[in-house]
């Protein structure tokens, strides 16, 4: 099994439990369970940018003249501000649930 096979069962498997997650936290009005789905999510997001980076990446064959070697580290770099995003949103929204004492 190929590198990129693993990484689509990965993506799969990841997808599959951001909409559990969801659909949990979604029943139980729960913004720990909602960020861990939305964490899921960027983790699903960067395992395909992993994917496109490995596309990307491959060597220079006679229709291409040069691969893309840094994809790789752009797409670490996006994947990075993805989640750093994702926290500034769940500081934001557990911020607003302690000033305005919403419980749910």
């Amino acid at each position: 099994m190929s590198r990129a096979h693993r990484l689509v069962a990965v993506l799969v498997l990841n997808l599959g439990l951001v909409a559990a997650l969801v659909a949990v936290a979604v029943t139980a009005h729960s913004l720990a369970v909602l960020a861990e789905g939305g964490d899921y999510l960027l983790d699903a997001a960067g395992v395909g940018a992993a994917l496109l980076a490995l596309r990307l990446a491959r060597p220079a064959r006679s229709g291409r003249l040069s691969g893309h070697p840094n994809a790789t580290n752009v797409a670490a770099l996006i994947n990075s501000g993805w989640l750093l995003v994702l926290e500034l949103i769940v500081a934001g929204a557990a911020a607003y649930r302690l000033v305005t004492g919403t419980p749910e």
